[in-house]
């Protein structure tokens, strides 16, 4: 029947099927000795319609295929264009089975490995973000995945602080289970603070003779307390940028790991993002102890570590903001001023996007624009201190929270057609003099900014978290443009935070959650509540001991230990009664006035459909505690967990 159609209007009416309905038409015409629909279930358009219907516009990601060089191109969506008709269909078929796999209420896995690394506790687990050195300089190619650092302290010398680089797909004779370490640092101390970069590297530059390409790798700064005698000091502490590259041949034993820069300081100085050539920085107000300060707590300020020569790990009390006792200008930096709600409390993460700086403590959410000519080589070296431009009061303190930037394709389509930008992402700042780096006379256009996925964990009066994890999404504001003419722009993302998601997740007393979340938006995370599944499929590094947790629907397999894996794909959501625009947001302030908070609005404690989301996917569990990190990577199918006894497993589902 449909042989009496022309090409356009088959092409027209498969583009509209599933792909199970194209397989299942092109054997059935193969069966009939069709060669004319058999040909039109290949070509190009029909697979492009599907992957824009079943995969870009339900933000889904595609998947690795790790062996054939040429699946490399599906990292980029920009690259979709050079692929041939087999191989798109071969990448939309695959991201469509993995996503299936993914979401499975106990979703199989290919690989289940546990390596043992050089510290007696896995306090930190991260995928790298690392451009291929196969692909084009210019290219956004990225390993997704493939790269997992490990940081913690020795096992037999707790003193030492061990920072490890594995590559999780290698294939050589020295790797063990297809892990193998490609980077190694070393310090001797205690950690305070880590955190990787999550901007794009520093386009290029070059730090120190020798280090080319930074941008292709990755950078970690590591702040500690030393151990080490120091001449100037009694006790010394230290900040430390490492710059990774594990893809680049090497010159020696581990020489993929450089530090680009290191920092010796007389007080502790807690490191909490960093982004580029910016780094958050967490500095006490006097150098001794008597006000009782945790290392969350303290004078938030932001520096350009390339540019500074030296870093002040202090403000004293009665000083200027932005000020310390001594004259230091060898920091490039400034002060992020805590708004009215934010006194006395503790950080809890800090989020650069773009030109702004989101810093997350204990209840407020605090909004700051740092363009980069405000420590551009042009600016300013009086002191100077940031306000917020808009905050949002939490109802409840922040026990743990993780925030990510989504991938959003509608935005995507969008960005390619700004007038504002004329699709090139930036603006010139117009405001600021004239230098002779042309990005400090750059701000990033609105079109350039994403949803932003906020995970939280509230905190109780008992001695347990909130047995509820909640989901926010910070919607992008369209009606704001970045011209560049304004000093001080409105906040790129609209107020409040829309509450989309409540799941259920207990934490026993005493228990301990960890969180992660990956850009697509699942979200992963380890609790104590009783599944009702059997488990015999999700053996892990224990064995018997995790295989004999079978039990019967809700009834806890635990008792006084035991914890599991669980995550769901959380879809951005609509905001209820949002129009483009249509949202308030917090007043506008500038340098010099004083904070006034929004008037805040009771939150909900479930979503606002009134029905909690239950955890969709099982990924593991076992019968006793000791997971202490954990990273994903969706692109990859892959859940990184570190433990107690200085161990890491990693899963792979496709």
């Amino acid at each position: 029947m449909l042989t009496r159609f022309d090409v356009d209007a088959l092409l027209h009416i498969i583009s509209l099927l599933n792909v199970e309905d194209v397989l299942s038409l092109r054997l059935a015409s193969k069966s009939n000795n069709d060669s004319k629909i058999a040909s039109v279930t290949r070509l190009r358009t029909v697979w492009h319609n599907v992957l824009t219907r079943k995969i870009l516009t339900q933000n889904i990601p595609l998947t690795r295929n790790h062996s054939t060089s040429s699946n490399r191109q599906f990292l980029s969506y920009s690259n979709l264009a050079e692929i041939t008709p087999s191989e798109l269909e071969h990448a939309v078929r695959s991201a469509l089975r993995a996503n299936e796999n993914w979401q499975r209420e106990l979703p199989s896995r290919t690989r289940t490995s546990r390596i043992q690394a050089r510290v007696g506790r896995v306090d930190l687990l991260k995928f790298l973000k690392v451009h291929s050195f196969v692909a084009e300089a210019d290219s956004d190619e990225v390993n997704d995945g493939r790269f997992l650092m490990s940081f913690g302290h020795g096992r037999e010398s707790p003193s030492e602080m061990y920072m490890q680089v594995w590559d999780t797909e290698a294939t050589g004779p020295d790797a063990e289970e297809g892990v193998q370490l490609v980077g190694f640092w070393s310090g001797r101390g205690r950690a305070i603070g880590v955190a990787v970069d999550e901007g794009s590297g520093l386009h290029g530059r070059a730090i120190s003779p020798g280090i080319q390409q930074i941008s292709r790798g990755a950078m970690i700064a590591i702040s500690a307390r030393c151990f080490e005698t120091s001449v100037l000091y009694e006790i010394s502490f230290s900040l430390d940028i490492l710059c990774i590259s594990p893809e680049r041949p090497p010159l020696g034993h581990h020489p993929n790991v450089h530090t680009a820069r290191s920092f010796i300081l007389p007080g502790p100085v807690n490191v909490r993002a960093l982004y580029g050539r910016y780094v958050a920085l967490q500095v006490r107000t006097n150098v001794s102890d008597d006000l009782g300060q945790g290392y969350a707590h303290g004078i938030l300020k932001v520096v350009d570590w390339l540019r500074s020569t030296k870093l002040s790990s202090q403000r004293e009390l009665g000083t200027r903001p932005g000020t310390s006792k001594s004259n230091d200008e060898e920091e490039v930096g400034i002060e992020l001023a805590f708004s009215a709600h934010g006194a006395n409390r503790a950080v809890r993460h800090v989020q650069f996007q773009h030109d702004w700086v989101l810093v997350f403590r204990e209840s407020v959410l605090e909004m700051y624009f740092l363009p980069p000519s405000v420590l551009g080589a042009s600016a300013s070296t009086r002191a100077r201190v940031l306000h917020p431009v808009a905050c949002h009061q939490w109802t409840w303190r922040i026990n743990s929270v993780v925030v990510t930037e989504r991938v959003s394709w509608m935005h995507e389509r969008a960005a390619l057609s700004c007038v504002t930008c004329d699709g090139r992402g930036y603006v010139p700042d117009s405001e600021r003099p004239s230098t002779s780096d042309k990005m400090d006379q750059q701000i990033t256009c609105a079109c350039r900014y994403r949803p932003l996925s906020i995970a939280v964990r509230f905190d109780s009066f008992f001695p347990w978290p909130v047995n509820l994890l909640h989901h926010y999404v910070l919607d992008v504001d369209h009606s704001v443009e970045f011209d560049g003419l304004e000093a001080t722009p409105q906040a790129p993302d609209v107020l409040p935070p829309a509450l989309m998601h409540t799941i259920p997740s207990s934490v026993r007393l005493f228990g301990h959650s960890i969180l992660a979340m990956d850009r697509f938006g699942t979200l992963v995370w380890t609790d104590n509540e009783a599944p009702e599944y059997r488990t015999s499929q999700h053996t892990g590094a224990h064995g018997e001991a995790e295989a004999e947790a079978e039990h019967a629907p809700g009834r806890s397999p635990y008792g006084d230990s035991g914890e599991r894996v669980a995550g769901r794909r959380l879809p951005l959501l609509s905001r209820p009664g949002y129009e483009a625009g249509a949202a308030p947001l917090a007043p506008l302030l500038s340098a010099d006035t004083t904070v006034s908070e929004p008037d805040s609005q009771p939150e909900a404690m479930v979503s606002r459909n009134d029905e909690l989301t239950p955890a969709k996917s099982l990924f593991g569990m076992r019968t006793m505690d000791g997971w202490c990190s954990i990273a994903l990577s969706e692109r990859a199918g892959r859940i990184a967990l570190g433990d107690t006894d200085g161990f890491f497993e990693l899963w792979d589902h496709f």
